[in-house]
């Protein structure tokens, strides 16, 4: 074989395994929860915590963990900004909160935080307030908070 073909074959057989390496995409299936107004796409069938102060709905495989919690009907004179402030804080009890930025959905603007676990997979965290409801929206992977899987999921989130 030439050197030229060699070339050619080992970058099929080279192109072949990474395809052969790669997983199928996850399909992802919307799931709409009215009495909280909100929707978020999954991978596989949530469970919804049979608690419902505050509502959980919940993915966990053991290589990914998506999730929202929603307590609507929140009796408060805070303003959004102030609970949201809460959220963070109640959110440090969990973890070591970082990286805290701002994020929006659908016009509505939420802060966007990495939350360090001892022990555990580091979660990246969406918390929004609209109408007297708070959401925090959350995922983590096996593979990273920036695994792409976890942005699918924390993007799909949407307030109704």
């Amino acid at each position: 074989m030439t050197p030229t073909k060699y070339r050619g074959v080992a970058g099929v057989l080279a192109g072949t395994a990474l395809l052969a390496a790669c997983s199928p995409a996850a399909a992802w299936t919307e799931h709409v929860y009215k009495p909280q107004h909100f929707a978020a796409a999954f991978t596989a069938p949530p469970k919804v915590d049979p608690d419902p102060n505050p509502f959980l709905v919940e993915e966990n495989d053991g290589s990914v963990d998506f999730g929202v919690t929603a307590a609507c009907n929140i009796a408060t004179a805070k303003s959004p900004d102030q609970m949201m402030s809460d959220a963070i804080e109640g959110t440090r009890l969990n973890g070591t909160v970082r990286a805290i930025t701002y994020t929006a959905s659908g016009g509505i603007m939420g802060r966007e935080m990495l939350v360090d676990r001892a022990g555990a997979t580091t979660v990246k965290q969406r918390i929004f307030v609209k109408d007297r409801c708070m959401y925090l929206v959350f995922g983590s992977s096996k593979d990273g908070p920036d695994d792409a899987a976890v942005t699918h999921f924390l993007d799909s989130f949407r307030m109704l």
